[in-house]
């Protein structure tokens, strides 16, 4: 997604789980955490950071402010779904981690869709399916 407002509003709707990054538009991850400690929220979402900032200042800030994992990027997607996994400790009901891996996974997609739009990659060109996966 990248933009941490609109993030906050998607879990003010109820979310059980944020992947997110610390550079963001809008207010970073550090702020999107603390907006969502700050939150009267029955059950808060679990969070997991994925960012290229690997500082030591940064992962306790984010585990500080409630990110159950911080992960450093590039990462493979089944490992994120195994820390998902974990986190929800879904070991017991495969169903429910298959429908949180089919959610990463669309995101996933969105977020390349939204690259080729940017960068002027039409959808009908040959091949755009090829690369998209």
């Amino acid at each position: 997604m990248g933009n941490a407002n609109k993030a906050l509003e998607i879990v003010k709707s109820g979310v059980d789980a944020i992947l997110t990054d610390i550079v963001l538009s809008g207010i970073d991850g550090f702020g999107l955490m603390e907006k969502i400690n700050a939150l009267n929220l029955s059950v808060k979402p679990k969070i997991m950071v994925l960012s290229e900032l690997m500082q030591d200042g940064f992962v306790q800030k984010a585990i500080g402010l409630g990110a159950s994992y911080y992960m450093a990027k590039p990462y493979e997607v089944e490992l994120v779904a195994k820390r998902i996994e974990e986190m929800f400790e879904l070991n017991a009901n495969k169903k429910e981690v298959s429908n949180v891996k089919r959610v990463f996974n669309r995101a996933l997609e969105e977020k390349i869709t939204n690259i080729f739009i940017t960068v002027g990659i039409p959808a009908h060109i040959k091949g755009y399916q090829f690369l998209r996966e």
